[in-house]
């Protein structure tokens, strides 16, 4: 039974190290794009924690981890339609575009590439959506055009970076702190940890 422990936390920290090694993160620098009047960075008109973050001229792949802008999370579909509606209750039209003619871009073109939709974090789940740049900010759905989806016609899950336009960001509060994510090194010697403490609760056996 014993030896059955030690042979799965090998293969933990094996497939934890593999992991590691396969691993793909984009940093910042590597998909935001800073240039333009406002750093890539435009504020939605509805709330001041509601950021669309423009990407530079690469394709979004759900198997990467982008690293975020230091106070900001990437916002959920969920996220960004409550704080809407929170907005609009008190007043709040979201009624100028995304991205579309804002701040630089020429309709849907920027730094001569065509940029389409924004993506939240669960942009792949089994209702994939996103949101479009050329929709104002208030049609937080399919109906009213402002989902870049299958249902309405529009396949952002073929991927190209021609249609990337970039991230939906949440800044965070200035009283919360992220948790802190353990580096991959850490995760290894973690793994290789529990395997030491077992073989040496084996050798006391």
């Amino acid at each position: 039974m014993k030896l059955k422990i030690i042979k799965a936390i090998f293969l933990l920290a094996v497939l934890s190290i593999s992991g590691v090694a396969t691993a793909t993160l984009i940093t910042v620098n590597q998909w935001h794009d800073t240039t333009g009047p406002v750093s890539g960075l435009r504020q939605s008109d509805f709330n001041n924690t509601v950021f669309f973050a423009v990407a530079k001229n690469i394709d979004f792949n759900q198997t990467n981890t982008y690293e975020m802008l230091t106070g900001y999370h990437l916002a959920s579909y969920d996220e960004y339609v409550t704080l809407f509606s929170a907005s609009a209750a008190l007043g709040a039209t979201g009624a100028s575009y995304v991205y579309f003619n804002q701040d630089g871009w020429n309709g849907y073109i920027w730094n001569k590439v065509q940029r389409i939709y924004f993506a939240f974090s669960d942009m792949y789940t089994p209702t994939p959506r996103a949101l479009h740049a050329g929709a104002a900010q208030n049609q937080t759905n399919v109906s009213g055009g402002g989902l870049y989806s299958k249902s309405n016609g529009l396949d952002f899950l073929a991927g190209t970076y021609q249609v990337f336009g970039g991230l939906v960001l949440i800044k965070d509060a200035a009283s919360l702190k992220a948790s802190p994510v353990p580096e991959p090194s850490t995760l290894a010697i973690f793994a290789l940890g529990l395997m030491g403490l077992a073989v040496r609760r084996k050798k006391q056996s």
